[in-house]
């Protein structure tokens, strides 16, 4: 069987997913080909006997670059699709609400599933929640491997799942897509450089999946209008010069989620 994954990971935690799920199955016998988001065209639904989508959750919904591809994928004449998420705190409908976007369009959404990973966002006004420290992180990516091999088990005995489908899920999945533009239109007002930090080695602009950052040498990274939130900038900033509101210089406090390790590295989309 050949499978065909698209994916966005922003601070690696999805990458890391696909990765295990690539290894998981192909030691099953299987093809597993791997599409990032952000720089795919619709190949990813070619020359292959089911897709998989792996994305991080916002807001109960899909990251922008992975809704841009589903909403352009074409009629899917029953073929296969299972839909996997990862977030920290609350996934909502995601899967259920994308599933039946999907299904419209002709496919078989057959398996939704989401797993918890380390929190990645940690800023003045969103901190109930801490970015964990190593020993939390080492468990949180022992027990999603584990249920990750659950899932692809799953998955390629075609075992049928839809997770998500609680009322209070539904209910709190609306609301979240609901405020989700308003609260990006409103957060991304506050991305800011320090530039007495900055080094201006252009890390920040070469991440960007919407090429919104730009390098000046007086006033280092200048954030355009098209900013998503995906808080790549902000976290992998080598001297977290990236601020979002200036009470994140406090990095301390506001301590940045620099990926999951375990060799992923974040993706550069320009040199």
């Amino acid at each position: 069987m050949v499978i065909n994954i698209l994916y966005f990971t922003s601070t690696g935690n999805t990458l890391w997913l696909v990765q295990q799920a690539r290894k998981i199955i192909e030691e099953k016998g299987h093809t597993v080909n791997l599409f990032e988001s952000v720089t795919t065209g619709l190949e990813f639904i070619e020359n292959c006997d089911m897709i998989g989508i792996f994305y991080p959750v916002w807001g109960s919904d899909l990251p922008d670059p992975v809704k841009d591809q589903v909403r352009r994928m074409q009629e899917g004449r029953g073929r296969k699709i299972f839909l996997i998420g990862d977030c920290a705190v609350f996934t909502g409908d995601t899967g259920v609400y994308w599933k039946k976007v999907l299904e419209r369009k002709g496919y078989d959404v057959f398996y939704v599933d989401h797993l918890t990973m380390p929190i990645n966002i940690n800023i003045p006004g969103w901190n109930l929640w801490k970015v964990p420290d190593k020993d939390k992180q080492d468990k949180i990516f022992a027990e999603a491997e584990s249920y990750l091999k659950e899932i692809c088990s799953s998955v390629l005995e075609g075992k049928r799942k839809i997770d998500g489908t609680s009322p209070f899920s539904r209910l709190f999945g609306v609301l979240q897509r609901v405020l989700l533009a308003p609260f990006t239109n409103y957060a991304k007002k506050f991305f800011m450089c320090d530039s007495e930090k900055c080094t201006r080695c252009g890390l920040c602009y070469r991440i960007c999946p919407k090429n919104n950052i730009t390098i000046d040498e007086d006033k280092g990274a200048i954030f355009g209008k098209d900013c998503i939130i995906c808080m790549k900038c902000y976290n992998f900033c080598p001297v977290n010069a990236v601020l979002v509101d200036k009470g994140s210089r406090d990095d301390k406090r506001y301590r940045r989620y620099k990926g999951p390790g375990r060799g992923i590295h974040p993706i550069e989309y320009r040199k």
